[in-house]
C-alpha cells in the first residue's frame, strides 16, 4: 500500500471538509453504522454530552492515500483524577452511547491504517499518559498484538466490557417471533399484555417523521420522569441530553429516528426510542432507550413497547434489531445473540494511572474474585421507583396511576402536534394480536372513558418507512 499520511482534526469545523469522504467510507466499512457519521459526530460535539468544563479536546486522527482518505478513527482528549492530580489520555469520540465504536476502514486497508495510526499516538505520547478503546470485539484492528506492534514504555491488557445483543429477524411476522420465545417468556409476556388491557385502553402512537417525533419525544421524557432510571446517569431528563437527542432527530441526520409511545387511558406509560440505519442494502435498527412508568410496573408497560418495536423492524423488513450492550440477562430472554466485547488500554509506564492499574490488577490477584452471572438489573435494584410525583390537584387512573389536570390537557397538546406529522396509531386489539392473544373482556362497570372513541375518517395515518 503506498505510504499513509495522519492528520490529527482538533477543531469540529474541520469535520465539515471531509463530510463527503467521511460517510461514503463508512459505507463501505464493516459494520457501517450511523455512530460513524459525520452528521453523528457534529450533533454530539455541538449539542450534546460535551461541556467546556470537561477539559475535552477533539482527537479525529484521518489516514489519507494522497488526497483519499482511507480510514479514521475519532478520539477526545480527556482529564481524569487519580489521587485528586489530573492525568490526560485518549479514549473514543463517542463510547456509551454508541455500539461497539471501531476504526473505519475498507476490510483490506484495516492493518496498515491501524499500524500508522499506533505510530502516530506513540509519536505523540506526550500529550497522553493512557489510552483505552473499549467495545472491541475478537480480532479487533485496533489491537496492537494482532497488528504486531510493540509500544515500548507502555503497558497493554484487555478488559471485559458488556457483550452486544442484537435479534437476528429471521421471522415473517411479530407471531411467529413471539412464538420461538421460551414457553416461560412467551406465558409472561401475554399474561402482563392482559393486565394492561384490563387498566384502561390501551394505544400505541409511532412516527418516524421529523414533524411528529419532537413532540413525541416531549412525551417520552414526561414518562422517564416517572422511570426507576429518572435517579439515574442513564437518564434523559437533564437539558443537555434532550439537547443531544433532539438533534438526532434532525432530518438531515443518516439515521432515522422512530419514537413509540403506549398510551393508557391517553396517558403516556412507555416510550422506545429507536434509530433505523441502512447500509448495502441492509437496514438495522437501533433501540437506543427504553423508559416506562415504574407505578405500573406489575403490568411490564416496557415488555410491550419493547415487542412493538421488534413488530416495527419486522415489518419494515430489518434485517436485525440492535439492542446494544448491557442487561444481556434480559435481552437473551428475547432471543438477542451475544457478541463478547472488550476494552484495549494503553498506559505509559510509571504515569499514575499505570500504578493504579499495577496495584488493581495485584489486588485482584490477592483478593481472586469470581464473577457470577448476573440475572438482574443492579442500577434499577438501586433504584427501584421514580420519585413521588402525586402533585396538588391530581386525579387516580387505572392501577394508582395519578396524573394533574394540567399534565393531562399537555399530553393532549402534544398527542395533537404529533399528528400533525405522519403518525400511526395502534389500537388495543392489534397489540394484544401481536403476541397472538386474545384480549380480555371489559368489565360492564369500565367507564365510558375507557372505551376507544371511533378512528376519524375511518383510517389510520401511516408512519413513513425506515
Amino acid at each position: 500500500m503506498t505510504e499513509l499520511t495522519v492528520r490529527c482534526l482538533h477543531q469540529p469545523a474541520d469535520l465539515l471538509g471531509l463530510r463527503d469522504a467521511i460517510n461514503a467510507l463508512n459505507q463501505v466499512c464493516e459494520p457501517a453504522d450511523p455512530f460513524s457519521t459525520c452528521e453523528f459526530y457534529r450533533n454530539f460535539l455541538e449539542r450534546g454530552l460535551v461541556l467546556p468544563q470537561s477539559e475535552l479536546q477533539l482527537w479525529f486522527l484521518a489516514a489519507f492515500r494522497g488526497s483519499e482518505l482511507v480510514g479514521y478513527l475519532a478520539l477526545k482528549r480527556v482529564a481524569r483524577s487519580v489521587l485528586g492530580l489530573r492525568t490526560h489520555g485518549l479514549e473514543f469520540l463517542v463510547g456509551h452511547e454508541v455500539d461497539r465504536p471501531h476504526l473505519v476502514a475498507r476490510p483490506e486497508h484495516l492493518v496498515p491504517v491501524g499500524r500508522v495510526l499506533f505510530e502516530y499516538l506513540m509519536q505523540h505520547r506526550a500529550q497522553w499518559s493512557w489510552l483505552e478503546l473499549q467495545g472491541q470485539t475478537a480480532g479487533s484492528a485496533l489491537d496492537p498484538t494482532r497488528l504486531g506492534l510493540r509500544l515500548p514504555g507502555c503497558m497493554t491488557r484487555e478488559f471485559p466490557n458488556w457483550d452486544n445483543c442484537t435479534i437476528a429477524l429471521r421471522w415473517r411476522s411479530v407471531q411467529h417471533y413471539v412464538q420461538a420465545l421460551s414457553k416461560n417468556m412467551r406465558g409472561e409476556l401475554r399474561r402482563r399484555l392482559r393486565r394492561l388491557t384490563e387498566l384502561g385502553n390501551l394505544e400505541l402512537l409511532a412516527s418516524s417523521d421529523p414533524l411528529a417525533t419532537p413532540a413525541l419525544f416531549d412525551l417520552y421524557c414526561g414518562i422517564e420522569q416517572h422511570s426507576w432510571k429518572s435517579q439515574t446517569e442513564v437518564a434523559i431528563g437533564g437539558a443537555v441530553r434532550a439537547e443531544y437527542i433532539r438533534g438526532l432527530l434532525d432530518i438531515q441526520q443518516p439515521m432515522r429516528i422512530l419514537i413509540q409511545i403506549l398510551l393508557l387511558d391517553g396517558v403516556p406509560i412507555a416510550g422506545l426510542i429507536c434509530g433505523a440505519f441502512t447500509a448495502s442494502g441492509t437496514t438495522t435498527l437501533y433501540a437506543l432507550h427504553l423508559a416506562y412508568d415504574s407505578r405500573l410496573a406489575a403490568a411490564s408497560p416496557g415488555s410491550a413497547v419493547l415487542l412493538m418495536g421488534v413488530r416495527h423492524a419486522i415489518e419494515q423488513g430489518c434485517a436485525r434489531m440492535n439492542l446494544l450492550a448491557g442487561f444481556t440477562y434480559y435481552k437473551t430472554r428475547w432471543l438477542a445473540q451475544t457478541t463478547p466485547t472488550h476494552s484495549i488500554q494503553v498506559y505509559r509506564r510509571w504515569t499514575l494511572l499505570w500504578w493504579r492499574r499495577v496495584m488493581g490488577d495485584l489486588w485482584r490477584r490477592v483478593r481472586r474474585p469470581t464473577r457470577a452471572e448476573v440475572s438482574f438489573n443492579p442500577l434499577r435494584q438501586a433504584h427501584p421507583g421514580a420519585p413521588s410525583d402525586a402533585a396538588s390537584g391530581a386525579t387516580a387512573n387505572g392501577d394508582g396511576l395519578e396524573i394533574s389536570a394540567a399534565e393531562r390537557r399537555r399530553v393532549a397538546a402534544k398527542i395533537a402536534e404529533a399528528h400533525l406529522g405522519a403518525c400511526t396509531t395502534l389500537t388495543a386489539a392489534e397489540i394484544v394480536a401481536s403476541a397472538a392473544v386474545t384480549p380480555a373482556p371489559q368489565p360492564a362497570s369500565v367507564s365510558a372513558k375507557r372505551q376507544r372513541p371511533p378512528q376519524r375518517g375511518g383510517k389510520r395515518s401511516v408512519v413513513h418507512s425506515i
